[in-house]
């Protein structure tokens, strides 16, 4: 089984909005990382190939493809430098990651800010080795 991790930093104290904002750019863009920029009839677009891990997620547990059923899970951090910590770990891993940084123009007075990344998606039992310890949002 194959999962994703959402890792937020609780000490910005974001709105529930920003935070579930922050989440989704973190869990679109763990997954268009891992596409490739496509030129066709002079218009750009992204392809992103089902690789096993991708595809395991997506199918979920019923093999039916895009059934909505693949795991995401949110946890809190308390630091900048934790979710800097958990991005090393996945990379030494070989486990896909993305880090999203606020540009700070609504809620961090023009400072871009690390908020939260994504990890995964990934094998339940590698993940865990890395986020397993981590409170649930």
């Amino acid at each position: 089984m194959k999962k994703m991790i959402i890792v937020m930093r609780t000490d910005l104290n974001m709105r529930c909005g920003k935070q579930i904002i922050q989440g989704a750019h973190c869990a679109v863009n763990v997954i268009l990382q891992q596409g490739e920029i496509l030129s066709h009839n002079n218009e750009m677009g992204i392809f992103i190939p089902l690789t096993a891990d991708l595809t395991e997620w997506l199918n979920g547990d019923t093999f039916e493809l895009f059934n909505g059923k693949y795991t995401k899970i949110t946890v809190g951090v308390n630091s900048e430098d934790e979710i800097i910590d958990l991005c090393r770990q996945a990379d030494f891993a070989s486990i896909n990651y993305k880090i999203t940084t606020d540009l700070g123009l609504t809620e961090f007075h023009g400072i871009p800010t690390i908020t939260s990344c994504a990890i995964g998606p990934a094998d339940v039992d590698e993940i865990d080795k890395i986020t397993g310890h981590l409170k649930l949002l």
